[in-house]
């Protein structure tokens, strides 16, 4: 099986097999990268767009298209979004999806850019600038986009350089020290032979949480990035389109408001003398001793190369690098007492990836894809964390042996933990291959029958290991009593591992499609789709085990697609049963220290059921007044879960959550809103449009910690403008979460005793934004 190395090899076997063939004439069309729709659309037929999937094109979303993953899951009901920090990002879709709290965990939702699986989900773009389309696609993807999409696909996809010059530029100033600033250039560079594009954009915001005890704000936005792209038409239909970007992330990052307080936290808190911040989540304050910072970088190149092969197939490469750095630094406590006031971890990932997809007609009704998928990923991760003055006084304060032994704070010497050190360095290394196709009949006009294949191997290797530095014990009696049971629960046993998992792994789909007229079709289908299995890149303890089997997801889909009013409205309706068993899923580790547990516990969920109704609608009741509705109702619930670590503090280690409601998922969700427009005088339009998001209530974690239910929320988002009636600018008012709704947008596990924070959502703000072009 072909061997995946790092890049230069790469694309030079990728340079020769695709450009060392083919006779020579002149293209007649630009490269366009194949979306998710059958083969035949490949082939430009016209067979309507049913699959259960949104498929956003930007430049036609009205004057407002999402900006960021935030707007995007606000305009799409059944995907979620969560983001406490960069690194912590996680994305789910029909109630399925998992936290990236955990290095070792990646993602349910298939991440995808221009044809290139993103290895994590905090290298998802930060802004959407220079973007075409975007498609969300529902439920497991067995075949094109088969890797770890257990639970559905994101893919954006870059706008390709125009042949005539063109550009576009874009200001925003706002409340809370809001700037976005867009520009992109395209255009001829040989004419009808070579063309390119440039797009930039940076984005700030001053912080939304102050910090009582220094003064600052924290949890700003600060972040910029660029977008080069040649797009070359060679020979006899050979095109070519190199992709090389580049983001900036430097953000004083992240503070989450706390929502509870652990007993644990309040005994220590009372025994060291220490009033704990009151439990005010949305006064957006937070006191910590330490700065918080996060710094993220992604450089990335893709090569793209399309080919014919005779008279009707065609031949696809896509060569992508990508590389991730990722550091955060901070106050680990989270609040004002030098207990662990400096800590964080760096990040490294790089990954190599190629696919080949060969597609073509076998007859007039018959067409094929045949592909391969490779790619080699590495990670390099150091976490570390230090001890400060109040450790040893703030940890014994919970253990109560200490006090029933007459100990005051006075009499613990702060050496015994002051200056004391973790150190949590691993890595990992993956290969994966896999070879997928895809067949698409049409006996008749009326019908089309698709069936796909993907055969995948996917082996990873692991190391981790932790070393402490344990400062010296004093003579007194005291340091001597409970010097060393506070370094051990603090500071663990130093250790070093190393893991592997080998998987092979099997997804598919099968789908029959009715066109009953040329206004409604109807479909039914099955897929299967996993997530490979993986290793825990944190330390481990005692009833964690060290790797996890893959994810597989099965699912029974029936649907369809209809226009009405004379082709001015347009419905598409779903209804979906999904089983997955051996859910991925991450919590705290009930094993753990007593002072300190760990949230390291990556596990299997034995069976959980996902099944829902879809509704999504859009009209254009005039020529002035578009309008949207999409409604679903999704319930998931854990079917075998017998071994779930039950919420802390508690003596009982585990809890039976059979048949209750998967964490993150709730039942009922929608998105509706409007665009009207009007003449004002001669050459100018009238702009005025809103959009509303609802989502009913969900646990915001799996061990269903007291004071993390997520309750229902909705947001409201509304513009006003003004803009030229060829399009060429528009000057408009754009105002977010208009009604100012506070809400808990995720929950965050400040340790692992039940102390937890809040991902605060964002406040209300009003902005005006100049869009202008060419």
């Amino acid at each position: 099986m072909l061997t995946i190395e790092p890049a230069k090899g790469l694309l030079k076997t990728t340079l020769f097999g695709c450009l060392c063939v083919a006779p020579m004439a002149q293209a007649d069309a630009p490269l366009v990268l194949p979306d998710s729709e059958t083969v035949a659309r490949w082939q430009d037929l016209d067979w309507p767009t049913i699959q259960a999937r949104d498929l956003l094109f930007i430049e036609e979303t009205g004057p407002l298209p999402p900006e960021s993953a935030e707007e995007l899951a606000r305009r799409i009901p059944t995907l979620q979004f969560a983001a406490p920090s960069t690194r912590l990002t996680s994305f789910s879709i029909r109630g399925l999806g998992s936290s990236s709290f955990n290095d070792g965990m990646e993602s349910n939702v298939g991440l995808w850019v221009d044809g290139v699986y993103l290895g994590r989900q905090g290298m998802f773009p930060a802004d959407l600038a220079g973007v075409e389309r975007i498609e969300v696609l529902r439920g497991p993807q067995g075949t094109l986009y088969g890797r770890n999409s257990s639970a559905g696909v994101v893919h954006l996809i870059s706008r390709l350089p125009s042949w005539q010059p063109s550009g576009r530029g874009e200001i925003r100033i706002g409340e809370n020290g809001q700037r976005q600033y867009r520009a992109e250039l395209a255009g001829p560079l040989v004419d009808q032979v070579l063309a390119g594009s440039l797009s930039l954009y940076q984005r700030s915001a001053d912080g939304s949480v102050r910090n009582g005890l220094v003064g600052s704000a924290v949890n700003d936005e600060d972040r910029w990035g660029m977008r080069g792209q040649l797009l070359w038409r060679g020979p006899a239909g050979l095109a070519a389109r190199l992709i090389v970007e580049q983001t900036r992330q430097q953000e004083d990052c992240c503070a989450f408001p706390v929502v509870r307080y652990s007993q644990s936290a309040r005994s220590s808190a009372d025994y060291v003398g220490y009033d704990l911040p009151p439990v005010r989540p949305f006064e957006r304050r937070v006191q910590q001793d330490t700065r918080n910072r996060i710094t993220a970088d992604q450089d990335a190149v893709t090569l793209h190369i399309d080919m014919p092969l005779g008279t009707a197939s065609r031949l696809s490469s896509i060569t992508g690098w990508r590389s991730w750095d990722m550091a955060s630094r901070g106050d680990l406590d989270g609040i004002g007492l030098p207990i662990s006031p400096a800590g964080g971890v760096d990040l490294e990932h790089t990954q190599y990836s190629q696919e080949f997809r060969l597609t073509g007609p076998v007859t007039n009704t018959l067409d094929y894809l045949l592909g391969y998928h490779g790619m080699y990923q590495t990670m390099d991760r150091r976490g570390w964390l230090e001890y400060g003055p109040s450790a040893a006084d703030w940890f014994a304060g919970s253990v109560p042996e200490v006090r029933q032994l007459g100990i005051t704070p006075g009499m613990i010497d702060d050496a015994i933990l002051d200056g004391a050190s973790v150190n949590t360095p691993g890595s990992q290394t993956t290969r994966s291959h896999a070879l997928f196709g895809q067949l698409d009949w049409r006996p008749t006009d009326a019908y089309l029958l698709s069936v796909g294949l993907r055969i995948a191997d996917e082996r990873k290797h692991g190391s981790a290991s932790r070393t402490a530095r344990r400062p010296a014990l004093a003579a007194d009696p005291v340091s001597q009593l409970v010097g060393p049971a506070l370094q051990a629960a603090t500071l663990g046993q130093d250790y070093q591992r190393r893991d592997a998992v080998n998987d092979r792994l099997l997804g598919g789909h099968l789908r029959i499609t009715r066109y009953v007229s040329d206004s409604l079709a109807l479909y039914a289908g099955a897929a299967s789709a996993y997530k490979a299995g993986g290793i825990n890149a944190e330390p481990i303890g005692t009833g964690v085990s060290p790797t996890f089997d893959p994810e597989r997801a099965h699912t029974l889909e029936a649907g369809g697609s209809f226009t009405f009013a004379a082709g001015r409205g347009n419905t598409h309706f779903a209804l979906y049963h999904t089983q997955v068993h051996d859910y991925q899923a991450i919590t705290y580790n009930p094993h753990s220290a007593v002072l300190n547990p760990q949230r390291n516990n990556l596990m299997n969920v034995g069976r959980v059921r996902s099944r829902g109704i879809e509704l999504d609608t859009t009209w254009m009741f005039s020529d002035n007044l578009d309008a949207y509705l999409a409604v679903a109702w999704n319930d998931s619930r854990y079917r075998h879960f017998s071994d779930a670590p039950c919420p802390p503090p508690t003596e009982q280690l585990y809890c039976d959550q059979r048949g209750k409601q998967v964490y993150g998922a709730p039942r009922w969700s929608a998105a509706s809103g409007f665009d009207y427009r009007r003449a004002a005088w001669p050459g100018l339009n009238w702009l005025a449009g809103a959009g509303y998001s609802w989502r009913s209530g969900a646990y915001g974690t799996l061990e269903r910690g007291e004071g993390t239910y997520l309750s229902s929320r909705g947001t409201a988002d509304g513009y006003l403008g003004i803009a030229d009636a060829g399009n060429r600018w528009d000057l408009m008012l754009i105002g977010r979460n208009l009604f100012d709704k506070d809400y808990v947008a995720a929950y965050y596990a400040l340790t692992g005793s039940g102390d937890y924070g809040a991902v605060l959502g964002a406040q209300r703000s009003v902005s005006l934004r100049l869009r202008a072009g060419f």
